[in-house]
């Protein structure tokens, strides 16, 4: 099943969310789990974040992957 990533960034002005991309596995955590490290890198190459800045737990908090049939929060599974 496809997935579509969104990160929200609730520190610009407005918040937004914003299009990571699209993910594969067979449920929410299967797809979170072998794609977090790409979406990760992903978002800091499109916004610019170093580690630094944002960190990755930070980044995984703020993750949500787009289902079929509703929104899936990639913190649920912490």
């Amino acid at each position: 099943m496809q997935f579509e990533a969104l990160y929200y960034d609730g520190w610009s002005s407005p918040p937004s969310y914003i299009l990571v991309g699209a993910v594969e596995g067979n449920a929410p955590d299967e797809a979170l789990k072998n794609n977090l490290e790409g979406m990760n890198q992903a978002l800091r190459d499109q916004l610019a974040l170093s580690v630094d800045d944002v960190n990755d737990r930070r980044i995984r908090d703020t993750l949500y992957l787009l289902k079929p049939d509703d929104l899936a929060c990639a913190r649920r599974g912490s």
